[in-house]
């Protein structure tokens, strides 16, 4: 590899890789191997990657890159103390938090950076956060003097707000006690006296509050529901064969393409639970790595940082301590490295969960006596349950992957196994460090243990855990599962009078995951579930009914709503090697047959348009005929105004936005089939318009509409329909019309009902909706 290759960007260092391999024609030697284990001793002899300098360079010194400064956290500190006396309360935290990544564990900084996050905190009225940090901060090594007294105030006064009143009598009683106690010089006596008496006041203030309340505390629950634990149970009781499902479905396997499958036991209805399952292992993505917990994945507004990298951190202590003993330990000071691998980092991740010992015994036996059922994946007592069998037996797809990838998958599976060897993972058959009770204990790895290239090929373990990697590698690819969280953003800038916002909601993804359980489910382009998330946990539901003996279809990403049957076709031969053959891609190759050069945009019922060899499309039912010249060129234009009109839409020009998006709407009804998406997107479009200019009542008629188009395009138990009832509600909530909103409510509550539980937030934002309605205008449906 020449030096100058682009440091950090593995991708470079494998499409070189590839270019040499094809050069001196090795790949044609690479192609001939038969297993995995044959791949990685090729590639290892080769010593590919510890020649590529930078990795050479980031091995040396790993230890000092993405260090913690104290400087720089002075730094971060005082510029969020600017904002704080300006009251910038939010900004201010932001600025605390990257004070807290960047502090050294062993100064004072840290110390002093979460004291003044927990002031932020106060001041946003954020109590519980606030407490967590006040805790952290005690939890320091290094704390100083002059923050006892202001700190147990502040966490009294936040007991105070939670109405937790004799927690809060005895804090102030404790801090005033420290004070009394405590020495202090003529020259700080007045401000000590000071102090005492704010500690006088609050206790007179709390046991006032306290005796008003008869001396009842109540219980006060955390309103995020993101931090909830309790999950839903499986409907109709677990199974007990597939450990994680419902008793509703049964585990079989044939030998034609179908291979291992879910079917409906009995009939299983809409909403039912059908899974409830924790990861084998999960990675956060990178974009999320400062706005998720890496360890649960929930979203932190305040989070505990990694007490050596300044890369990750955690919702809280326990979480932190969790990942640490289970993989960061390893992966901390490579956290940079591994962030450019892609999905192969999840691949490391399941290796540091199994352990070196238990992989060890794994490929000590072999496949047959721990898997001895026909059904792979199955326990000797005849179970299939979360563990590294039903991980290893997931599909790899070798045979059908092209050299070229099988390659560069090697080679990254190859930089992983020397992260491990590098980190020290092979000298500990634990595989990580005893269980610890605080961050004092953490000891990051010192990158001192490497062995030579030689050791490495002549030992089993390493050979074994190369393996592995590139057989997870290859896993991965096809098994591996989204973790999404819903986004609520504000659809600027539509925002009344009243308060209320006009709001859309997206799936965002924020780590990947896998779910052995969730992997035995076939595809569909009409999938029979839907897969919604609990922190980590993936909660599977049925979106329709299924009758008996029904199977139990899942969506790999190609769905038929959201995809052309083309686009379909070309992703799951690509990524999952096979022709899909469900209802939906069955009903759209007959289409096309029918009708190869579209569907007529005038018919009130579908019918197709045929191209002449005069260049002309043509309807046989009606008096439509257009060139196909004219029909494209009209299309885009009216492609290029609708996107001209979202531009001055987030600019804040509604006008100008809303001319724009009637042109569009114009070009597109003469083009395009009346209940087509493109129609619904410009109409919902108008409807945001006009709803910023207070034309609400306006506003309901193309939403109407949409709704319609959106029922239309994606199901009547759409997330899609659910979202457009919601936005209807707010709209019809403004325009007056609130027997219609009320109605708009409900519709939205049973398809997120379907899809997410009753606990959902979206369910309960809408309840809490209806109450207010209800009870404002006294309305009954």
């Amino acid at each position: 590899m020449a030096a100058n290759d682009n440091i950090g960007n593995w991708q470079f260092v494998l499409d070189a890789t590839l270019e040499i391999f094809i050069e001196n024609e090795s790949l044609q030697d690479f192609k001939q191997l038969d297993s995995d284990q044959k791949r990685m001793e090729f590639i290892l002899k080769k010593n590919l990657v510890l020649t590529v300098p930078w990795v050479q360079a980031y091995f040396e010194h790993c230890n000092e890159l993405n260090r913690k400064s104290e400087k720089k956290s002075i730094s971060a500190r005082q510029d969020g103390n600017l904002l704080f006396k300006k009251k910038q309360f939010l900004d201010a935290m932001e600025l605390y938090t990257k004070s807290l990544l960047l502090a050294p564990f062993e100064c004072e900084q840290l110390s002093l950076g979460y004291s003044n996050r927990s002031a932020a905190l106060y001041h946003l009225s954020e109590y519980e956060d606030c407490l967590a940090d006040i805790q952290q901060t005690f939890l320091c090594q290094h704390i100083p003097d002059h923050l006892h007294a202001k700190l147990t105030l502040r966490k009294g006064q936040c007991l105070f707000h939670l109405q937790r009143y004799q927690e809060a009598i005895d804090e102030f009683l404790h801090g005033k006690s420290l004070l009394e106690k405590s020495l202090s010089s003529e020259k700080i006596k007045v401000d000590k006296d000071s102090q005492i008496s704010q500690f006088d006041k609050w206790i007179k203030k709390v046991k006032l509050k306290h005796e008003q309340y008869n001396f009842k505390t109540p219980v006060i629950t955390s309103n995020n529901s993101d931090n909830s634990d309790s999950l839903p149970m499986v409907s109709y009781g677990p199974n007990e064969v597939v450990v994680k499902a419902s008793s509703a479905v049964k585990l079989c396997n044939n030998a034609d393409s179908r291979g291992r499958h879910l079917l409906a036991q009995h009939k299983i209805n809409a909403g039912d639970v059908l899974i409830v399952e924790k990861p084998y292992a999960a990675v956060l993505l990178p974009e999320s790595s400062l706005t998720h917990c890496h360890n649960c994945f929930v979203k932190v507004s305040s989070p505990v940082p990694c007490a050596f990298c300044c890369t990750v951190q955690y919702c809280c202590q326990k979480c932190r301590e969790i990942a640490w003993n289970l993989h960061h330990w390893v992966e901390c000071q490579y956290m940079t490295l591994l962030h450019s691998v892609g999905i192969a980092h999840l691949s490391l991740r399941i290796i540091l969960v199994t352990g070196l010992q238990k992989l060890l015994d794994f490929k000590s036996k072999k496949v047959d006596s721990v898997c001895p059922k026909k059904t792979a994946g199955l326990t000797k007592a005849g179970q299939y349950d979360v563990n590294y069998l039903s991980v290893y037996m997931l599909m790899a797809h070798s045979n059908n992957m092209l050299a070229e990838d099988l390659l560069q998958y090697a080679m990254t599976a190859a930089l992983l196994l020397h992260i491990l060897d590098h980190a020290g993972w092979f000298h500990s058959i634990e595989s990580c460090p005893a269980n610890t009770d605080s961050s004092s204990d953490f000891t990051p790895s010192t990158g001192n243990h490497s062995s030579d290239l030689a050791t490495i090929l002549k030992s089993e373990s390493h050979l074994n855990t190369a393996a592995a990697l590139l057989r997870h590698i290859q896993q991965l690819v096809c098994n591996a599962h989204a973790i999404t969280k819903i986004h609520i953003s504000e659809a600027s800038p539509v925002i009344s009078s009243s308060g209320v916002t006009i709001q859309t909601t997206s799936q965002v993804r924020v780590a990947t995951a896998i779910y052995p359980t969730a992997s035995l489910m076939n595809h569909s382009c009409e999938p029979t579930i839907t897969s919604s998330f609990q922190k980590d946990t993936l909660i599977v539901r049925a979106v329709k009914d299924v009758e008996p003996e029904g199977e139990i279809f899942n969506c790999y990403g190609p769905h038929s709503y959201r995809m052309t049957f083309e686009e379909r076709q070309q992703i799951l031969k690509d990524q999952y090697f096979f022709d899909c053959t469900c209802n939906a891609c069955k009903n759209a190759a007959q289409q096309k047959t029918l009708a190869p050069n579209g569907i007529c945009p005038k018919c009130v019922n579908p019918k197709p348009i045929h191209l002449m060899e005069t260049g002309k499309l043509t309807c046989d039912q009606c008096a439509y005929s257009k060139s196909l010249a004219d029909r494209l060129s009209n299309i885009a234009k009216a492609e290029q105004t609708f996107t001209q009109g979202l531009y001055q839409l987030d600019s804040g020009n509604i006008k100008v936005a809303l001319e724009l998006f009637e042109s569009s709407y114009s070009l597109r009804k003469a083009e395009l089939p009346e209940n087509g998406r493109e129609i619904g997107e410009v109409l919902d479009c108008i409807a945001r318009c006009l709803a910023s200019l207070g034309q609400y009542e306006e506003a309901c008629k193309f939403l109407t509409r949409s709704i319609f188009i959106t029922r239309h395009c994606y199901g009547s138990c759409s997330l899609e329909l659910a979202q457009e009832y919601q936005k209807y509600c707010d709209m019809l909530y403004l325009a007056g019309m609130m027997k219609k909103a009320l109605k708009s409510a409900a519709q939205a509550k049973e398809i997120f009902l379907v899809h997410y539980g009753p606990d959902c937030p979206e369910i309960k934002e809408l309840t809490r909706f209806e109450k207010e309605l209800k009870a404002k205008k006294k309305i009954a449906i």
